[in-house]
C-alpha cells in the first residue's frame, strides 16, 4: 500500500501504523500541499454560497455557542428553504467581535479534505472525518476539553498555541467526553492538581505543523497575534465496548434471554441480585455457542458502513464523452478500501460503502491486480488487452469501473 496521504502527516507512517503515538506529539511537516488543502479564500467561497447551517457550521465565542440567527438568514426576509444558510454580514460582524468559525463533516463539502479522508481511511483502516476551525487573532474557541477520538490538528494558516495535558480519565467513551473530571470528587480533584501543572505539550504550530492528540488527553488552544485556520482530523473509536454492543444485538437468538423477568424486582434488592447471577451464568453459557461468522459479518457491515462513499461523475459517466481504448483513467483504491473479496463461486466482490461490484474471470483478475498496485499512475482500456480481453469487454470493464467510483477519469 502506497502511504502517501499519510506521509503529508507524520514523519514515519509505518511506525505510525503500527504503534501509533499514545502521547501527544508534535511534528513539523512540510508546509505544501497540507496548506492548500483548505484557505482563506476558500471559506469565502464556501460561506459565499450560503453553506446550511445542516452541514454543521457553527460558532462559538469563550467556549459558548453562538445562536444561529445572529450569523444566518433566520430572522431575515430570505426564502423560506435558505432560512439556515450561513449570512456572510452575520458572519463577518462575529469574526470582528472575536468568534470561532467551526465547520463539522468539512468532509462531505469541500473535495480536497474529502479526497484526502478517504484516502487516509484507507490506509489507516479507520473513518477518518474532518472539522475546520477559524480563529481571529487574541482570540479562543473551544475550552479546555476532551475527545473520545485520537485526531491528528493540522495547522493551515497563521498560529496557534496549544496546551495538552494528560488523560485524568483514561479512555473516554463517547458519552463520558462532556466533563470526565466531574464523575466523580476523586477525578474533579485530579483535575485541579493537573491545571496547577505544566501542560504535557505547550506549543505553538504553524503551517505545516501536525500536532497528535490521543483520545482523553486534555486540550484547549488559542491564538496567538495572528489569526489560525487549522484542520482536525478525528480517527473514529473502535473499543471492546464498541464490539460487546454489537454482540448484545445477536443475543435474541437465544430463547433465553428473550423471556419475562420476575415482577416486582424493584422492591427487592436481594432477588433483583439473584436474578443478576443468572443472568451473567447464562451470558456464559451461550456466548460460546455463539455464531461466530454472523457475528463477524454484522461487524464488518457495520465497520465498512462508516467509510466514505467513492466519488462518482453520474451525468458524465453515464451522459458524458464515450469510453473508447484510449481514454485516461485512473484507479481508486481507497473506492473499495477492504479490497477484493473472493466469493464461493470463483467471482470477486468489490464492496463500497454503498454499492457492491462482482466481477468475474479475467475482468476479475486484471481489477484485482489494477488495485493492488494502488498507483496514481494513469492507464487504458487499450493496456488490457494483453491481460486476455476483448476490446469491447476491456472499454465495458472500464465504463464500469468509472460508474461504480473503483476508477475515475485522468485529467492530466
Amino acid at each position: 500500500m502506497n502511504l502517501r496521504s499519510l506521509t503529508q502527516l507524520v514523519p514515519d507512517p509505518e511506525k505510525f501504523l503500527s504503534h501509533p503515538p499514545e502521547q501527544a506529539e508534535v511534528w513539523h511537516m512540510p508546509a505544501e500541499p497540507l496548506t492548500t488543502l483548505l484557505t482563506l479564500s476558500d471559506l469565502d467561497r464556501l460561506l459565499a454560497d450560503g453553506l446550511p447551517r445542516g452541514h454543521g457550521f457553527r460558532m462559538v465565542k469563550d467556549g459558548k455557542d453562538i445562536e444561529p440567527q445572529r450569523f444566518t438568514w433566520a430572522d431575515h426576509h430570505v426564502e423560506t428553504a435558505f432560512q439556515h444558510a450561513t449570512r456572510a454580514a452575520g458572519v463577518a460582524q462575529e469574526l470582528r467581535d472575536g468568534a470561532t468559525i467551526i465547520l463539522n463533516n468539512l468532509q462531505r463539502i469541500w473535495r480536497p479534505i474529502g479526497d484526502l479522508c478517504r484516502r487516509l481511511s484507507f490506509e489507516t483502516g479507520h473513518h477518518i472525518y474532518a472539522f475546520a476551525f477559524l480563529t481571529p487573532p487574541g482570540s479562543k474557541g473551544l475550552n479546555y476539553h476532551v475527545d473520545f477520538d485520537s485526531a491528528f490538528l493540522v495547522q493551515l494558516a497563521g498560529s496557534k498555541r496549544w496546551q495538552v495535558h494528560e488523560p485524568v480519565y483514561p479512555g473516554p467513551l463517547q458519552h463520558q467526553t462532556d466533563s470526565p473530571w466531574t464523575t466523580s470528587p476523586a477525578i474533579a480533584a485530579e483535575w485541579e492538581r493537573i491545571q496547577q501543572s505544566p501542560p504535557a505539550v505547550d506549543t505553538v504550530l504553524r503551517p505545516g505543523d501536525v500536532l497528535w492528540v490521543p483520545r482523553g488527553w486534555i486540550h484547549r488552544g488559542f491564538t496567538t497575534d495572528e489569526l489560525s485556520l487549522h484542520l482536525c482530523l478525528p480517527f473514529a473509536l473502535v473499543t471492546p465496548y464498541w464490539l460487546v454492543g454489537h454482540i448484545a444485538a445477536r443475543l435474541d437468538e437465544f430463547a433465553s434471554v428473550r423471556r419475562e423477568l420476575p415482577w416486582g424486582l424493584a422492591r427487592d434488592r436481594q432477588r433483583l441480585a439473584g436474578v443478576i447471577d443468572d443472568v451473567i451464568a447464562e451470558l456464559v453459557d451461550i456466548l460460546p455457542r455463539m455464531d461466530r461468522t454472523a457475528l463477524a459479518d454484522q461487524v464488518t457491515t457495520a465497520l465498512r458502513r462508516d467509510f466514505h462513499e467513492p466519488v462518482r461523475t453520474p451525468v458524465t459517466s453515464v451522459l458524458g464523452s464515450r469510453i473508447d481504448l484510449d481514454t485516461p483513467v485512473v484507479m481508486v483504491a481507497e473506492a473499495a478500501p477492504c479490497g477484493p473479496e473472493p466469493q464461493p463461486d470463483g467471482a470477486v466482490r468489490f464492496t463500497m460503502r454503498d454499492t457492491t461490484l462482482t466481477l468475474r474471470g479475467v475482468p476479475a483478475r486484471v481489477t484485482a491486480a489494477r488495485w493492488a498496485m494502488d498507483s496514481p499512475d494513469p492507464w487504458r482500456a487499450r493496456d488490457l488487452l494483453g491481460d486476455g480481453l476483448t476490446e469491447t469487454t476491456a472499454i465495458t470493464l472500464v465504463t464500469e469501473l468509472l460508474h461504480t467510483g473503483l476508477a475515475r477519469h485522468h485529467l492530466g
